[in-house]
């Protein structure tokens, strides 16, 4: 007898054979979905930095602000700030890592690929430039530490190139600085999607680069001296 596959059977088993196949690309499709969505938040972010900025002396909101120095009694993180102002509610709304669990789908400050477990009020999945702040401080002479640029809002009249100078990028942290050594950090894994991370910049425009080109164009000495 004949036991060679019908026609219909060979098609069968064709179409049988691409679910297998899309399974397979179903990750990447949802992390590229994933990042897609979380630059477009990054966007958004702009906006509500410059709000912020318009009624505080032209300064963004630090990256973390002491507890002895706001009215919460607790330290509070950029996102809080921004969130806070975005939404009109008290602050101590914002200060439980259950809200941000909770809310992780309705704000735009958790990031997309950022891992469920990990999040929590000072981890969130983006970050702020913290060396912005030593970077601004060392043009006019003067030296900030990473902890004091950890708590120094930074004046947009100081940055004389928004398009040159990052301000936001993907991260385990509140804060960042994304020198040579903390660009090797295998913490970025979960957030690199085609071997890269986007970065958003003061002028509200997004590029994407490995970790590693970030240190190389030496995007953590911004701004640079004029």
């Amino acid at each position: 007898a004949d036991r060679r596959p019908t026609s219909h059977q060979t098609r069968s088993s064709a179409a049988l054979r691409v679910p297998a196949t899309t399974a397979g690309l179903a990750p990447k499709i949802l992390r590229n979905s994933k990042q897609a969505k979380g630059i477009s938040q990054m966007r958004q972010m702009i906006p509500l930095m410059q709000a912020h900025a318009n009624d505080h002396g032209n300064r963004l909101p630090a990256p973390m602000t002491a507890a002895a120095d706001n009215d919460s009694g607790r330290e509070t993180y950029w996102h809080v700030v921004l969130q806070q102002e975005l939404d009109g509610r008290d602050i101590n709304e914002y200060l439980s890592d259950r809200w941000w669990k909770d809310h992780e789908q309705q704000t735009i400050f958790v990031n997309p690929l950022h891992p469920k477990p990990s999040i929590r009020v000072n981890s969130v999945g983006y970050a702020m430039n913290a060396a912005l702040a030593s970077n601004i401080a060392s043009n006019r002479g003067e030296n900030l530490g990473t902890e004091e640029a950890k708590t120094t809002g930074i004046n947009l009249a100081t940055v004389r190139e928004p398009q040159l100078s990052p301000i936001i990028v993907p991260h385990w942290d509140y804060f960042y600085l994304l020198n040579s050594g903390e660009a090797k950090n295998k913490k970025f894994e979960p957030y690199i999607v085609k071997d890269r991370i986007p970065v958003l910049f003061l002028d509200g425009h997004v590029d994407t680069m490995t970790p590693e080109e970030y240190s190389k164009r030496e995007l953590d000495r911004a701004p640079k001296p004029e």
